[in-house]
């Protein structure tokens, strides 16, 4: 007699469960769901404990919070400065994981690292100036001092290939990219 066994593949989740795969209280899990809008604002425990959640969606939501970096983290994982990160949360360009109420909250907040990946591909693939042609490129923080403009306004420029921008070597991140001042002047926006 042969026997066949047939692999099942959960579709849902009760918050107790979800609780239990990713160990953590079921309170504050409760709570992180309310803030992200899977839970209704103010459910009762008793209310949220019979919610039934989507199991894709909410792993990869789950997983996203287990990998995210803190605000704290983020300059030397981005190669940026605390200021420029700081500029960039505030803009609203760098967007948290959980929403908080007001743009001057730093506490807690983490940022998913898919997000932050993805602009630092972007970098990663400009191209790399040679050595003879580094003397005619300046730091994005320069140039915005010289002329280019707001620098959260520039870097969405940049990031979209509005302004060139190459990369310098030996360095990642916001600190690796690199611009010419005629570049930057040429493309800018008038105040």
């Amino acid at each position: 007699m042969r026997f066949a066994f047939i692999a099942t593949v959960r579709t849902s989740y009760t918050l107790q469960s979800l609780s239990a795969e990713f160990r953590m209280d079921r309170r504050r899990l409760s709570r992180l769901l309310q803030k992200i809008g899977k839970v209704p604002s103010g459910a009762t425990d008793k209310e949220s404990g019979n919610l039934i959640f989507d199991a894709a969606e909410t792993l990869s939501l789950m997983k996203a919070f287990q990998s995210a970096i803190r605000l704290h983290d983020l300059p030397e994982y981005f190669g940026a400065s605390s200021r420029q990160i700081e500029i960039l949360y505030r803009s609203g360009l760098l967007k948290p994981l959980v929403p908080v109420a007001a743009a001057e909250a730093v506490h807690n907040i983490v940022f998913a690292r898919d997000h932050l990946d993805e602009m630092l591909a972007k970098i990663a693939n400009l191209p790399t100036v040679l050595d003879a042609d580094r003397e005619k490129y300046h730091s994005v923080p320069y140039a915005c001092q010289r002329g280019a403009g707001p620098f959260e306004t520039v870097l969405p420029r940049i990031m979209s290939g509005e302004i060139p921008c190459c990369r310098g070597p030996c360095k990642h991140g916001i600190e690796a990219l690199i611009v010419r001042l005629d570049d930057v002047r040429a493309n800018s926006v008038p105040a």
